[in-house]
């Protein structure tokens, strides 16, 4: 396995609703926990990620999923910007 499965989880893990907005898309992810993500942080993180140790390595799959999920999030958070 190329991940920890911990940073996945919705609920405690770092990357859990990037991953759900990348994999679930018909789910409509509620409006807190898109203001949840703050996704000049997270791009830091998944890029960290893939330049730190080998022990926290991720896939070249999982990598694009998470970027196509923060995609996802900011096309969201600004619709709702612009409906406002």
């Amino acid at each position: 396995m190329f991940y920890s499965v911990e940073l996945l989880s919705a609920h405690c893990g770092k990357f859990g609703i990037i991953w759900l907005a990348a994999t679930h898309m018909r789910k409509h992810l509620s409006r807190r926990e898109l203001n949840s993500v703050d996704i000049v942080a997270a791009c830091n993180e998944i890029t960290s990620c893939l330049s730190g140790p080998v022990r926290i390595r991720f896939s070249l799959y999982l990598a694009s999923q998470l970027i196509f999920g923060l995609c996802i999030i900011y096309r969201e958070k600004t619709k709702a910007v612009l409906r406002e």
